[in-house]
């Protein structure tokens, strides 16, 4: 799974050829709302184009009423099959899933409630363990050198 918020940010990171390499790679794309257009126009061509028949209609006059007339011809275009208006319009958990192979599917991911496992938050108890233990070490330490000084007084007597 790959997750990026915006094109030129993975081209700062990877490159631009190894970036383009990188998210070539998955045959499954989930594509959500993104508000950098240049993401956005990326996303675009990922779901692909479509061909449109749009007709369109040509008048004609002349001196008479008898030479007036008009032509309707089909016109054959291709477009995004979702612009990156409609990709920077989307609302929130709704995308299109591109899958290799397979049409291109818009989807509504519902909104899953968190589970609350732990408490969000858990005062410490008003006698700070951590305080308690650095108390422990300070009198250890204390308890340390005072027999260290009877160790060196020992030596202080023997001659050494």
């Amino acid at each position: 799974m790959i997750g990026f918020q915006a094109m030129p940010q993975s081209r700062a990171i990877y490159g631009h050829d190894e970036a383009a390499t990188l998210l070539s790679c998955p045959t499954t794309k989930a594509i959500l709302r993104t508000d950098e257009p240049e993401t956005a126009d990326w996303c675009s061509r990922q779901i692909g184009a479509r061909e449109v028949v749009h007709e369109q209609i040509g008048t004609s006059t002349g001196p008479r009423e008898l030479r007036d007339g008009f032509t309707m011809q089909p016109r054959r275009g291709i477009e995004p099959a979702v612009t990156v208006g409609e990709i920077q319009k989307l609302p929130a958990l709704t995308g299109f899933l591109c899958v290799t192979g397979h049409d291109r599917a818009k989807v509504v991911f519902p909104y899953l409630q968190p589970i609350h496992r732990q408490p969000a938050f858990v005062a410490r108890a008003k006698d700070n363990p951590i305080a308690a233990d650095a108390k422990d070490r300070s009198a250890a330490a204390v308890a340390t050198n005072a027999l260290h000084q009877a160790d060196v007084a020992v030596l202080e007597t023997k001659g050494f």
